[in-house]
């Protein structure tokens, strides 16, 4: 029995996919890596540090379209079937995680061909913690919601001051952006529940 949940996922992962609708978070995904391309090439002798900006800016579209994977619009049909809404949240991340990984990685290896040596691992935890963040708003309201809120935290971190900044890559920036990928992941767990769960305890069913 314990190999039951495994076999179920695996064997509901290409119907999963083909219930996406994937022009948009792969339209995303290749803006992304065309405004790395396009500073590579309009600048070939910059260095890897002036693609911090633009590796920000593909970790929010990364993460957007990883947003976009998430929404699963018969979700409240699909709470009665045998399976929990938590698997199948996990099956459709899996899968925008997927997309997410391969942008990811080819910006890092677009950025590695400049000279220089660029904050790789800085910038990685940075768009984990976007993903995380679209994850949880994706799930909480909708994808829209997911988008609009990388999208608001993004645009926001270069407009306040130095000192509350998110993304300036300082040990406080890490730990303010850590805390708001922590609250992302735990809205997104909550979200993930199965409906009857998350209102058990405020409608409890008594016998009669």
């Amino acid at each position: 029995m314990r190999h039951v949940p495994r076999q179920t996922l695996r064997h509901a992962w290409w119907p999963t996919a083909r219930s996406i609708a994937w022009p948009t978070p792969l339209a995303a995904a290749a803006l992304a890596v065309a405004l790395v391309i396009e500073h590579r090439l309009v600048q070939p002798s910059a260095d890897a540090g002036s693609f911090t900006v633009r590796a920000q800016m593909v970790a929010a579209l990364a993460a957007a379209a990883a947003a976009t994977v998430l929404n699963d619009p018969a979700a409240n049909l699909l709470d009665s079937s045998p399976t929990t809404r938590a698997r199948r949240t996990g099956l459709r991340l899996a899968q925008a995680l997927v997309v997410w990984a391969a942008t990811w990685t080819l910006t890092l290896a677009l950025i590695a061909t400049a000279p220089g040596s660029p904050p790789v691992a800085e910038l990685t935890v940075q768009a984990l913690v976007l993903v995380a963040v679209a994850a949880g708003a994706a799930l909480t309201g909708g994808a829209t919601a997911g988008a609009a809120t990388v999208g608001l935290l993004t645009f926001s971190a270069f407009l306040v001051p130095e000192r509350w900044s998110l993304l300036s890559g300082d040990p406080a920036a890490n730990r303010r952006l850590g805390l708001l990928g922590l609250v992302g992941a735990a809205a997104g767990v909550w979200a993930s529940r199965d409906r009857a769960r998350r209102h058990r305890a405020a409608w409890p069913i008594r016998p009669r």
